[in-house]
């Protein structure tokens, strides 16, 4: 909102933004972590990226070169 704005003109916007400690972000990495090095969690990731689901990592590494670019 801009100072001096009326009611009526104000628009809302979307913002996504996650707030959490520090202690509970590194918490969720460990969690994150430990279910990538899970086999079966890896056998589901893989299953994904043959369906297309999720980009393949030679994928991804080629659209982030040429994003870089």
């Amino acid at each position: 909102m801009t100072k001096g704005a009326k009611p009526e003109d104000m628009e809302a916007r979307l913002k996504q933004q996650v707030l959490m400690p520090l202690p509970g972000f590194l918490y969720m990495l460990s969690v994150i972590k430990g279910l990538m090095d899970d086999p079966k969690m890896q056998e589901v990731i893989n299953k994904y990226t043959e369906l297309g689901l999720l980009p393949s990592q030679q994928q991804g590494a080629s659209e982030e070169d040429s994003a870089a670019a």
